[in-house]
């Protein structure tokens, strides 16, 4: 009897990394590889609302040649490799496969089956049931397009690139189609080169718990998991006849991104003291088929009711101390305890105790361990049986880090795609390097590579739209154990300058004597020049000053009416403009506005103002005081008036009024006007 922990279901594609990341929640998440004589690309979108979308609209392929012969080009044009957009084959394309590939049958289920929205007056169970039904079918379509390539092709989730050259790298861009109303999709792209082998790795080694006839097969999944994205184990009697423990390939469940991806499958052994042997291999995105791992052996041991049981292992001055129970009422039965290392644990155990242990002492020290040592105990009874602990691993501390990257090497394009690239490490133990970024160079930096970077480059894209124009990386190799280098040196990057300068802000326009003077404020703080502008009636638009002052000053013709801009650029050539402001220039020996004949109710203490009407006044200003009070600012009269009403205190006001002329100018102001109320 064999039961499998882990379902054969992957939720979405967990492996495939895009080197940029955005906000948005909807997105194509794209790999690629080159297979001699074509690059091999597959993606799927991020989420099941995104698929359904895609699946209706498409996708769209798009190719940058970015490198040829290791130099990279100047120009870098988008190719376009489909004419028509890539989508589901329609059903009858499908129907040579069902029958003959189990994957195309699931992912066509998937597209096809039986869909019903749910009706209007549909109730929350039955809405939280159809979401769950299309996250199964979107889970499950990527599943089986990870199963085989005919699947991820009818799917419209593959294309092959036979149109490649050796010597080039290139840059694919996978689009949506789907119209931007009715959903955002954020397109995927992957760097490939089409002088790079596809090559997998062997799978890391496992284990096999057995207790009783039954083992556990247990292998983590997690840091090859960029790699493949199922595996199938294979049992054999004899070490060298295998056949597959599970019918289906396994993937790796976990209950969120950061938890364990563990596979776990379990198998009967049919006799005792017969050993078995056990292997996997991964399968990867593309449908195919890495090499095996290594053999595990599992050997059902005759039931003996007690086992050594190792609690504790520290390492003390270089040397391991070992420490284990034992069940004080099966003590009796043993005449004397091992303890056996080796290197692995599918390794050749040998013991490392010269002399037996005797049962009353639990403890050993190994005094010349390994770098990475398995440990047993082994119980000996007096009829020679021996029972073998669970093995146990100890590392010895290795603190120190590898050496941090050097010569980074950094670009960023108008559209804030960043490409870093370094020397290599070259330590045995390296595992891989993380990216960190901020906008300011002495803030926190914040990792943005979610998985160790293998290769010394990475892709990053930035917000070109914001007021921040620096941005900052740097650097840190990690080792097997984790410990990490100092970081790289700073590498900083000039976000492109997109936007524009704040408009300037005219403060004040004043007229002194025959000249009129302007005063303006940038917001900006990048702003490397102003110019200033002058237009009027039958005079062409002129550039009057160009600097980085931010006063002017000029002497206007009397008989005209001039408007002024100011214009601000930043460092990057990015202008904008103050709005239009309108001068006239104010004339000397501009008569005062004459008083005419006032009349007063003393006992309503009303007065009523009279004055003769100026030519080309736009408005009248009144001013006021009582006693030996200076002039003060009273009320502003239209310039069709030349009266007005006013009431107060008994007692002497006083009354001055100026007009205002519809070129800018202003008379001065008239003689005071003295009224008893």
């Amino acid at each position: 009897m064999k039961k499998a922990t882990a379902l054969g279901l992957i939720l979405g594609l967990t492996a495939w990394k895009s080197a940029a990341q955005t906000n948005n929640m909807h997105a194509i998440k794209t790999i690629g590889q080159c297979f001699g004589d074509s690059i091999v690309l597959r993606w799927a979108p991020s989420d099941p609302l995104a698929w359904k979308q895609l699946n209706k609209y498409g996708y769209r392929i798009e190719r940058f040649t970015i490198m040829r012969d290791k130099t990279e080009l100047s120009e870098k044009t988008g190719v376009p490799l489909n004419s028509d957009a890539i989508l589901p084959a329609v059903e009858s394309r499908w129907l040579k496969w069902i029958d003959t590939d189990d994957a195309a049958a699931i992912a066509a289920q998937c597209i096809f089956g039986e869909n019903m929205a749910p009706a209007k007056n549909a109730s929350i169970h039955e809405i939280v049931n159809k979401s769950k039904e299309q996250e199964s079918r979107f889970s499950f379509a990527l599943y089986a397009a990870d199963m085989s390539a005919a699947a991820a092709q009818l799917s419209g989730l593959r294309w092959a690139d036979k149109d490649i050259k050796k010597n080039e790298r290139y840059l694919y861009r996978i689009h949506s189609l789907a119209p931007v109303e009715k959903m955002n999709i954020d397109y995927g792209f992957v760097y490939v080169g089409a002088d790079e082998p596809y090559s997998l790795a062997t799978p890391l080694p496992f284990q096999a718990v057995t207790i009783g006839r039954q083992t556990q097969l247990i292998y983590d999944a997690g840091p090859m998991e960029e790699m493949y994205s199922s595996y199938q184990f294979e049992k054999s009697d004899d070490g060298k006849n295998f056949s597959p423990l599970n019918k289906t390939p396994l993937a790796p469940m976990s209950e969120n991104e950061r938890s364990d991806k563990f596979i776990r499958i379990t198998d009967s052994l049919a006799a005792l003291n017969t050993p078995y042997y056990y292997r996997l291999r991964g399968r990867s995105p593309f449908a195919i088929w890495g090499p095996y791992s290594d053999t595990v052996k599992a050997v059902a041991l005759p039931e003996v009711k007690a086992f050594a049981d190792i609690v504790s292992a520290q390492e003390i001055n270089g040397h391991i101390s070992i420490a284990w129970d034992f069940p004080a009422s099966e003590l009796s039965k043993i005449v004397r305890f091992d303890v056996e290392r080796a290197a692995a644990s599918t390794g050749q155990f040998k013991s490392v105790n010269k002399s037996p242990i005797r049962p009353k002492t639990k403890t050993f020290t190994d005094k010349k361990p390994l770098p990475s040592n398995y440990y047993k105990v082994v119980s000996t009874d007096s009829a020679g049986r021996q029972v073998r602990s669970y093995p146990f691993l100890v590392q010895l501390l290795d603190s120190i880090p590898p050496a941090p990257p050097v010569d980074v090497k950094s670009a960023i394009d108008s559209s804030g795609h960043v490409l870093l690239r370094w020397k290599p490490n070259e330590e045995e133990d390296f595992n891989g390097y993380h990216v960190y970024r901020s906008n300011f160079k002495n803030a926190e930096f914040g990792r943005i590579s979610k998985a160790f970077v293998k290769q010394p480059e990475f892709y990053d894209t930035v917000n070109v739209k914001t007021l921040s124009g620096n941005v900052y990386y740097k650097i840190a190799a990690f080792d097997n154990r984790v410990n990490q280098s100092t970081f790289s040196e700073t590498v900083h990057l000039r976000r492109p300058d997109i936007m524009p300068p704040a408009p300037p802000s005219v403060t004040s326009i004043s007229v002194q004597g025959d000249s009129v003077k302007l005063c303006w404020e940038s917001a900006s703080a990048d702003v490397r020049a102003h110019r200033v502008f002058r237009q009027s009636a039958g005079e062409t638009l002129k550039l009057m000053q160009n600097d980085a002052h931010n006063i002017f000053r000029d002497k206007p013709s009397e008989t005209k009416i001039y408007e002024y801009k100011v214009e601000a650029e930043d460092s990057a050539g990015n202008k904008t403009s103050s709005q239009w402001v309108k001068i006239g220039y104010v004339k000397r020996n501009i008569p005062p506005v004459h008083w005419l004949k006032s009349s007063v109710n003393s006992e309503a203490r009303r007065v009523t103002l009279r004055w003769e009407s100026a030519p080309q006044a736009a408005k009248y200003v009144l001013y006021r005081a009582r006693d030996e009070e200076p002039p003060a600012l009273y009320k502003s009269v239209g310039a069709d008036k030349n009266s007005y009403e006013d009431t107060g205190k008994a007692g002497a006001v006083k009354y001055w009024i100026r007009a205002l002329l519809q070129d800018g100018g202003e008379s001065p102001l008239s003689q005071v006007l003295k009224i008893e109320l």
